[in-house]
């Protein structure tokens, strides 16, 4: 027979080896799911001159993901101020309501004296009295903390809208990317991304209609060099490079108009508004789906797939 310490180090052992045999279990599991992963976005990236519905929002959502992938979870500086701000005034505020609802309130201004209740310092009446005398004292940094939080929600709701503006941007520039036809686009694009950033780029779906040309041209390996001279221009990072940045790209898209001018224009994904009967009442449900998305009702692929059915029934 073992001693005791020896008996129990058997049953952990046994454990610690189903433990490690699950584990192995999962990390093969997710290397094989990650492999099936991978050979379905190489499916997506081949080319297609019509798109089904399910198609179309399977290749928009996964550029939108691709080009909006966050860095880390981790919270900015920002963020981790507001946190600490809220939680000050939850306090705050909880001492306000234990006021307004407990006992009854001083008479004036000044602490309460300990030595008028039964337990001193201790007493619970007191602590109450205390705490309420601390937090009227400290009104006027209330006040600061609550102006702080309206300037928080202001510039939450300044951030918002300018978050759907973008994404409005991106889901019209992979719109009309899909329209090139071109059976590179995705690894031309990354290329720009790689080298611009994904701050440069949505700059430029937002800034140029042209975006997904622009993206095109400058991912190919002919134009390399011009794609090196914007990156240059844009690691500067002062107003004077940025110019310079923004002045290449408008002389690059006015080439690509007059060069696109020669060429027979593609079919777009999207019926032209107008082309048919019934256009300006098609337009009518496409504008309030456009506002459902804008309140937070549905989401962008589900704005799409909408906006697909109703073009698409003509």
């Amino acid at each position: 027979m073992g001693t005791e310490a020896e008996q129990d180090l058997e049953p952990i052992t046994s454990e610690e080896n189903e433990i490690e045999e699950v584990e192995t279990e999962e990390v093969e599991t997710d290397e094989i799911e990650s492999g099936e992963e991978g050979d379905e976005e190489i499916e997506e990236t081949q080319p297609q001159k019509t798109f089904t519905q399910q198609e179309l929002n399977e290749i928009v959502q996964k550029r939108l993901a691709k080009l909006n992938k966050k860095k880390g979870d981790e919270p900015d500086d920002d963020t981790k101020s507001q946190l600490e701000l809220e939680r000050e005034r939850n306090k705050l505020l909880t001492l306000a309501m234990q006021q307004a609802t407990q006992g009854k309130q001083q008479p004036s201004d000044a602490a309460p004296d300990p030595d008028k209740f039964d337990g001193g310092e201790y007493d619970p009446e007191y602590k109450r009295q205390y705490e309420a005398y601390l937090l009227k004292k400290n009104e006027g940094h209330v006040q600061q903390l609550l102006s702080k939080e309206r300037e928080n929600d202001q510039r939450q709701r300044q951030q918002e809208a300018q978050t759907r503006e973008l994404e409005a941007a991106q889901r019209a520039h992979y719109e009309r990317a899909l329209t090139l036809e071109v059976k590179d686009y995705d690894k031309h694009e990354d290329r720009v991304i790689e080298a611009l950033g994904p701050e440069a780029f949505n700059v430029i779906i937002q800034g140029f209609d042209d975006s997904h040309a622009l993206a095109n041209y400058l991912g190919t390996p002919a134009n390399q060099a011009k794609l090196d001279k914007l990156n240059d221009l844009v690691k500067q990072g002062t107003s004077v490079s940025t110019a310079k940045a923004l002045a290449e790209l408008g002389r690059i898209s006015a080439s690509l108009a007059v060069n696109s001018k020669s060429k027979p224009a593609p079919n777009p994904v999207d019926p032209l508004e107008g082309s048919t009967p019934g256009a300006s009442a098609d337009e009518a449900k496409i504008n309030a789906a456009w506002k459902q998305y804008e309140k937070g009702a549905i989401s962008m692929q589900q704005y799409i797939q909408r906006k697909r059915q109703i073009t698409g029934s003509k």
